[in-house]
């Protein structure tokens, strides 16, 4: 017989996390995982007031990811919205697709597996 999911069990659920990782080119590199409120805020920012995609943005979700997501040692946002222009300037390849390939690997590796249990890390 399965339990019911209670209020404890769905509040205790793990909060954010922050991992360092080495990236060739970058050095050592804060990475922090969002919250479900912060992962909505930034999808709807990809929208107008009426539903409709902002192509300029949605050209530019990997940059947005950078700035969500890369943080200084003590977990402050290393990166703001105003730097994302400048981003996509950055030559493609190297070691920004390297930054973007271990945010990649971070999130994934906190996302549950399919049966609920989380996944190895």
């Amino acid at each position: 017989m399965t339990s019911s999911l209670t209020r404890e069990q769905l509040l205790g659920l793990p909060k954010t996390r922050r991992e360092k990782v080495a990236i060739d080119g970058l050095g050592d590199v804060w990475l922090r995982s969002l919250s479900h409120f912060q992962r909505s805020q930034r999808m709807s920012s990809f929208f107008d007031g009426r539903g409709n995609p902002i192509p300029e943005k949605q050209d530019r979700q990997s940059h947005y990811r950078i700035v969500d997501q890369v943080t200084d040692e003590e977990g402050n946002p290393l990166f703001t919205d105003a730097d994302v222009e400048a981003m996509g300037e950055i030559e493609a390849g190297g070691a920004l697709d390297d930054l973007l390939a271990a945010i990649t690997a971070f999130n994934v590796a906190g996302e549950p597996k399919k049966n609920g249990q989380p996944s190895d890390s």
